[in-house]
């Protein structure tokens, strides 16, 4: 199991905002314990809306894992749209996104009312929130 401390995890995706060069940077993050139809219609949503797609896969601390990370991993990275996966600490996601200044970042629909505590800094790096889609309307938070 890769176990990350938040400097490397910031210095992480410094490198991949690095590997993205001028191209706009899409960014969804999450368990993805088992990938299904919802998670390959956001994803695909995703690239669609920004040049790079990159992933974070939560590591095994975030609630409700319980497949193993490296194996989620995997998973994510074997879907031909996403540019780069990588496992991020649960807890760190606030810190990363700053480091990997995505334009825009996506959550699943099922998390339109929840909290959004990455809210403050996506917005403070220029980028945006998205939880969900209708065709030709982007809402966002």
């Amino acid at each position: 199991m890769n176990e990350f401390c938040p400097d490397e995890s910031l210095a992480l995706a410094a490198a991949i905002r690095g590997l993205a060069g001028n191209r706009s940077i899409s960014f969804v993050f999450g368990n993805f314990n088992v990938v299904h139809p919802g998670h390959l219609r956001l994803l695909n949503f995703a690239k669609e809306c920004a040049d790079f797609l990159v992933v974070g896969v939560l590591d095994a601390s975030s609630p409700d894992t319980f497949i193993d990370q490296e194996f989620r991993l995997q998973g994510v990275q074997a879907i031909g749209v996403v540019d780069h996966a990588f496992v991020i600490p649960a807890g760190s996601v606030v810190d990363v996104i700053p480091a990997l200044k995505p334009e825009v970042v996506f959550n699943g629909q099922e998390h339109e009312s929840a909290q959004h505590p990455e809210k403050r800094v996506i917005g403070a790096s220029g980028g945006r929130l998205i939880c969900s889609y209708v065709r030709g309307r982007l809402p966002t938070l």
